[in-house]
């Protein structure tokens, strides 16, 4: 039998409760946001991609607010959780 084209040969993965991916996701980027708003005092932290830094046609689609923080993460080499975490 030939290969699964979905076998990554990722085996165990530790992630975040919530993502969005694919097409689009950025534009329903606020709508997501908006709903954690209230649990977080109305504020957000975006992690961004450090390729983004210049490109304020993707920024804008954030709609960030008055208090929320925008961090560019160097992801030359993969961040570390230790390194994100350290962040917040």
């Amino acid at each position: 039998m030939g290969k699964n084209i979905l076998d990554s040969g990722v085996k165990r993965v530790r992630n975040v409760s919530r993502f969005n991916a694919g097409f689009g996701s950025i534009g329903e980027l606020p709508e997501v946001i908006d709903q954690q708003r209230t649990a977080n005092k109305g504020q957000a932290i975006f992690l961004v991609d450090h390729y983004f830094r210049d490109r304020e046609a993707v920024l804008s689609r954030f709609q960030s607010r008055p208090g929320d923080l925008i961090e560019f993460i160097d992801t030359t080499d993969e961040p570390k959780t230790s390194g994100i975490d350290s962040l917040l």
